[in-house]
């Protein structure tokens, strides 16, 4: 008889990974953000959506966050807490599968207090007195236990760490 046609059909490949990918804190600094901002240069290829990943460490980064259609290239993430450094990784979707994770650099939500001012040292009777001004807190962090701190060491000696005093009763 007379020959078959044949067809071949080749599937469509996996897009490739976002080439760049960046994370910032948004909505302020690290001490005062709102959410972390994950942004990406477009993947080349045929990209349905991208996939937005997250973890707390750099080797599980396996929480969802969200998936955006293939013209988003950023998306916030506002389940985040301070405190915490994140890792992000976004890979590319088609109806092939996903690309491997692109990864962004970590983000951490620290809350970093400021220097104390005012510091200051006076010699007495053979001891040395060492008095500063705790910095202001961040917006949200818990008030400082103290205004000012003092401490007596005596002179060539290494002054300790400052006390706490004891909570209210």
């Amino acid at each position: 008889g007379p020959p078959r046609p044949s067809f071949h059909v080749r599937p469509a490949p996996v897009p490739d990974a976002p080439p760049s990918v960046d994370a910032q804190p948004v909505g302020g600094s690290e001490s005062t953000a709102s959410g972390i901002v994950v942004s990406w240069i477009a993947s080349t290829g045929n990209v349905a959506q991208y996939l937005v990943l997250r973890g707390t460490t750099a080797g599980a980064i396996t929480d969802t966050v969200g998936t955006v259609g293939a013209a988003t290239t950023s998306l916030t993430d506002t389940q985040v807490l301070h405190g915490k450094t994140y890792y992000y990784a976004v890979k590319s979707v088609n109806n092939a599968g996903e690309s491997s994770p692109a990864l962004a650099p970590p983000v951490s939500l620290v809350r970093t207090p400021s220097a104390p001012t005012n510091v200051r040292h006076d010699r007495l009777d053979g001891l040395v007195n060492t008095l500063w001004t705790a910095p202001s807190p961040p917006r949200h962090a818990d008030p400082p236990s103290t205004p000012s701190h003092r401490t007596r060491t005596p002179p060539g000696a290494r002054p300790p760490p400052p006390r706490h005093p004891p909570p209210p009763t």
